[in-house]
C-alpha cells in the first residue's frame, strides 16, 4: 500500500518547480513545497521533492504551481523522491483515514 511504502506524506503548496537534469533520457524536476501539514514522517517547513517530469504513463508527474497537493515520497541518499506510479489519487480526508487505520493495526 502507498501509505506503508512512503517515508513521508504531507500536504503542501507548490512554491517553485525547476528542471534539474535527466536520468536515462527522462527529464527530472524538483518541486519546492511549503508544508502545510505532515501526515506521516517528518519534514521541515519547506521541502524539495525530486520527480520525473512529463508523461504519467512513464511514472512522470507534474505538480500544479500555487496549488495544494498530498505528496507521498521516499527518502534515498538524503533526498525525497516521488512518482505517479507509486500512489493513487484520493482526497486528503481518505489519506488521513487510511493513516489512522494503519496506526490502529500496529502491534
Amino acid at each position: 500500500m502507498q501509505v506503508a511504502d512512503a517515508d513521508v506524506i504531507f500536504v503542501g503548496r507548490v512554491e517553485r518547480v525547476g528542471r534539474i537534469g535527466q536520468i536515462d533520457g527522462r527529464p527530472i524536476s524538483a518541486t519546492i513545497f511549503r508544508v502545510e501539514r505532515s501526515l506521516k514522517g517528518q519534514v521541515g517547513t519547506w521541502v524539495a521533492i525530486r520527480h520525473q517530469s512529463g508523461d504519467s504513463s512513464l511514472c512522470g508527474m507534474r505538480y500544479d504551481p500555487n496549488r495544494t497537493h498530498v505528496v507521498f515520497a521516499k527518502k534515498t541518499k538524503g533526498r525525497f523522491y516521488a512518482q505517479t506510479c507509486s500512489r493513487d489519487w484520493m482526497p486528503v480526508e481518505r489519506y488521513e483515514a487510511e493513516l489512522r487505520r494503519a496506526d490502529l493495526q500496529r502491534p
